[in-house]
């Protein structure tokens, strides 16, 4: 089996911005980790996107939550529905 590179899985202009990974995070990435997202970015995450992070998914709520309630008023459904649904969708 032939050791992997970080640098290939990144785009060429990125890679001054992507955080140092430690090598056994190349071992966790297969099997059945590979389709939890959260294995493989978790240790290149920076403490310092944080707050930016959050003001997105703040701003990502505020938008999608009164659509999400805005259609369920004009399929007839309950507004609950849409504010139900509107949260699934912004966890998933």
């Amino acid at each position: 089996m032939v050791p992997q590179t970080r640098s290939d899985t990144v785009a060429p202009g990125w890679q001054n911005r992507v955080a140092p990974v430690r090598d056994d995070t190349l071992a966790v990435s297969g099997g059945r980790w590979r389709r939890v997202p959260l294995v493989q970015w978790r240790p290149r995450y920076q403490v310092a996107w944080l707050r930016r992070d959050l003001v997105a998914g703040a701003v990502v709520a505020a938008l999608a939550i009164p659509q999400a309630l805005g259609y369920a008023s004009i399929a007839g459904a309950p507004v609950e529905v849409g504010r139900y649904a509107g949260t699934a969708a912004l966890v998933a």
